[in-house]
């Protein structure tokens, strides 16, 4: 797989970084660009490298067992951490991922640059709240650490059929962004399309999101990555304590930051906080969510809004539009996808001493581990192109 040096081009108000791809073998369906692109007054911002091609398309060189050969100039620090990077996801899943070849042609040391911003990503959810509320000046002491600006990408979970969506959540971040007296950065890329109806995107949507940030490395120093599970339930996992920093490079620092605390504890944290009680933005169902409000029947959902009714809070959080009854906790049962929630929530029902609902996440659980157990074996027994031929 041959990714060649970046182009620049604009359309409408939009500044577009993109490079042509070319593979050894052809294999069905699979783009022929990456791009990124931002509005036109970004331009100044962005990079020249091919720092954040290589980042995004890493994994999938993995995937259609290519060499990935870099032909523009590549940050030296970044080129070490890619086969790094790589061989995680190798050992975590060597039937979907083959060891990492790489090949660069021009390797360099860039040089930081003064008056940049250390940056988050956000996408509304628990994670992204965790982290900013942990680098506001008021939970943060240390000033170099603090956040100024967030980072919110369409083309990560709102797909480009949702571009309506996606300017009505911008704008509702952006106004809460401009309270805490902070930016809310913007970009859209189609990293999302090389892994359609192949691999589940939780898996690999770490390095594209990651990529973004690179591409506007004259205007970030430091990013900030929200954990999406605890450093005592590492798995394998899109983005991963073991995993983001190797995709750092000499001027932008990537950090992975919330794995102290689980789902619940997060919750735990900012369940007073009235900005989440505003704007909390968890739901996955793109059919039945709108905005920011959530679908509030969905796994997701209902996971958030039994943790939320077992803290006491739930009633505060007004991008939900029910109250959780029985028949809540049965879809949340039959919709588990593994064990990891129901046990969090198993234990806060313990320690409320609300048995019957200990009852409840205790048949989650069994349904989650069965589904897991089911999904992680069927998937296994098929090959990549049986499985590409079955999702689409």
């Amino acid at each position: 797989m041959i990714i060649h040096p970046p182009e620049k081009s604009y359309q409408n108000d939009e500044v577009i970084l993109s490079v042509k791809i070319e593979y050894c073998d052809s294999i069905a369906s699979l783009p022929n660009q990456l791009w990124f692109s931002f509005p036109i007054e970004y331009e100044p911002y962005l990079t020249t490298r091919s720092d954040p091609f290589a980042v995004a398309l890493i994994q999938f060189s993995q995937y259609v067992g290519e060499t990935l050969e870099v032909r523009g100039e590549l940050s030296e620090r970044l080129a070490y951490g890619l086969e790094q990077y790589g061989f995680v996801f190798h050992r975590w899943n060597p039937k979907w991922f083959d060891p990492p070849q790489l090949k660069f042609n021009h390797l360099v040391q860039p040089i930081p640059t003064n008056h940049r911003l250390t940056a988050t990503a956000f996408s509304g959810g628990v994670d992204s709240f965790y982290t900013l509320m942990h680098h506001l000046p008021k939970y943060q002491p240390i000033t170099s650490h603090q956040i100024q600006a967030g980072l919110l990408v369409h083309g990560m979970d709102i797909r480009f059929y949702e571009a309506d969506t996606f300017e009505r959540v911008y704008a509702t971040y952006q106004g809460m962004f401009k309270e805490l007296g902070l930016q809310l950065l913007r970009a859209r890329m189609n990293g999302f399309l090389f892994w359609e109806h192949r691999l589940r995107w939780e898996f690999v949507h770490g390095a594209p999101l990651i990529a973004t940030a690179l591409c506007l490395s004259e205007k970030i120093s430091r990013f900030y990555i929200p954990a999406t599970h605890s450093y005592e339930n590492i798995i394998s996992n899109g983005t991963s304590p073991l995993t983001d920093h190797w995709l750092s490079t000499e001027t932008v620092e990537i950090i992975h930051h919330g794995s102290q605390q689980n789902r619940l504890g997060k919750l735990a944290e900012i369940a007073e906080w009235e900005l989440p009680q505003k704007y909390l933005r968890v739901c996955t169902d793109a059919m039945k969510r709108e905005d920011y409000n959530n679908c509030s029947q969905c796994n997701k959902c209902l996971r958030t809004m039994i943790m939320l009714d077992q803290l006491g809070t739930l009633e505060k959080y007004m991008t939900f539009n029910r109250k959780i009854g029985f028949r809540e906790w049965i879809k949340y049962i039959l919709s588990a996808p593994g064990a990891n929630y129901p046990k969090q929530i198993l234990s806060i029902t313990l320690k409320n001493k609300r048995f019957g609902e200990s009852f409840l996440a205790w048949l989650a659980i069994l349904s989650g581990s069965v589904h897991r157990f089911i999904s992680e074996h069927l998937v296994n027994l098929l090959t990549k192109e049986q499985l590409y031929k079955l999702k689409h």
